[in-house]
């Protein structure tokens, strides 16, 4: 499961351009757009990327597991710190994303939602680790 996870997030952001210099919300928000242009996405069987957001002070992604297929416990057991490793190694593109999300004052927060009991778990990586 995490490994689709892994693959999923290189493919996202292999696919993104962020500029090297003058990072900011309205670019930000122009990534989010564009990134949103591919949702929602299959992950893998029971498992989609519903759709990425701005929230407050976060960049928000928002996942939808099939309860049958999936234990929700397993998203519940991922730290921040292991969830920013993933993001990280995820190459370069990913870590542009990071710093844009950084200089915005922003944090980034995965939200898995069970269907159809609703369950939610939220992994948050607050702005300060990034």
């Amino acid at each position: 499961m995490q490994n689709r996870i892994i693959g999923f997030l290189a493919n996202l952001f292999l696919a993104l351009t962020v500029a090297a210099c003058g990072f900011s919300q309205a670019t930000l928000e122009n990534t989010i757009e564009e990134v949103n242009h591919h949702y929602p996405t299959l992950i893998g069987p029971g498992f989609v990327a519903e759709k990425l957001t701005i929230e407050g002070d976060y960049v928000v992604y928002h996942y939808v597991l099939d309860k049958d297929q999936h234990n929700i416990d397993a998203f519940r057991a991922i730290t921040p710190d292991e969830m920013l490793s993933i993001l990280k190694s995820q190459g370069p593109e990913m870590k542009e994303f990071i710093r844009l999300v950084k200089k915005c004052k922003m944090g980034i927060k995965n939200e898995y939602r069970s269907y159809p009991d609703g369950e939610t778990v939220t992994c948050t990586m607050e702005n300060s680790i990034l």
